[in-house]
């Protein structure tokens, strides 16, 4: 699925609307991105999530509105998407109060847990922006989930995978997709002109992490790994106060 990193020091697409996948990428231990969590509803997989502390889980609001909170879980310290780490259920939960599943914009929700997660090297919390933290265009992050493999897939991997993408300019990625939709100030575009190597079906609410922070969650695009159509993320920088807030983080 995702393009095998050759050093992974800093390691840190096109989403569909209502959700998204990797596509170009290659497997990843999930020692290296110990906050990734998969999200299920009902027993199955749909989403990807990020720990932000042991007892909060951040991912897209898309992926859990109108859900019964008691229908969903997350699965935490595993690589695998159905097997090993540990299954945790979700005991409240609270979606962005502005978040539209019309535009996208405020793409946040925050699952919270009775239970704590134990932490150690698979699982861990993530490193967030600061309010108002930039990222220049150009700039190469990476991209972690589950989600589907190939244009027109029909099965989630079974194992994480990972991929890397440069920062689209807003400007750009506005013109890009303007037949879509709109780019507003808590959203952040990443992709390859070229295509090939993106998140799909299955990657939405996991995480865009770029030098050490999670930056974005997985949200929409045009289509999986198209060619001059970024995939947009939930631009964390822009709604870390409500986090703050929300989960105490």
């Amino acid at each position: 699925m995702i393009k095998v990193l050759c050093v992974f020091l800093a390691y840190v697409a096109i989403a569909s609307a209502a959700s998204s996948r990797i596509i170009g990428g290659t497997s990843i231990d999930i020692s290296l991105v110990p906050y990734q969590v998969g999200l299920s509803v009902g027993g199955d997989f749909k989403c990807g999530g990020v720990i932000v502390s042991t007892t909060a889980v951040i991912t897209s609001a898309q992926c859990v509105k109108g859900v019964t909170v008691s229908t969903i879980t997350v699965r935490a310290g595993s690589s695998f998407r159905s097997t090993l780490g540990t299954v945790h259920t979700v005991s409240s939960l609270v979606i962005h109060p502005s978040f539209s599943s019309t535009t996208y914009d405020y793409d946040i929700a925050i699952l919270r847990f009775s239970t704590a997660f134990t932490l150690g090297t698979t699982v861990g919390v993530a490193t967030l922006p600061s309010v108002g933290e930039t990222l220049a265009a150009g700039s190469v992050a990476n991209v972690t989930g589950w989600g589907l493999s190939a244009v027109g897939g029909t099965s989630f991997s079974g194992n994480l995978q990972v991929t890397q993408v440069p920062i689209v300019a807003s400007s750009v990625c506005a013109a890009a997709l303007s037949r879509i939709n709109t780019i507003t100030d808590r959203m952040l575009c990443a992709g390859y002109t070229t295509g090939g190597h993106d998140v799909c079906t299955g990657d939405t609410g996991g995480p865009l992490t770029y030098g050490g922070k999670v930056v974005g969650l997985v949200s929409w695009g045009a289509s999986c790994g198209a060619i001059g159509s970024p995939a947009v993320y939930a631009k964390i920088s822009t709604l870390r106060a409500w986090i703050s807030t929300e989960a105490g983080v």
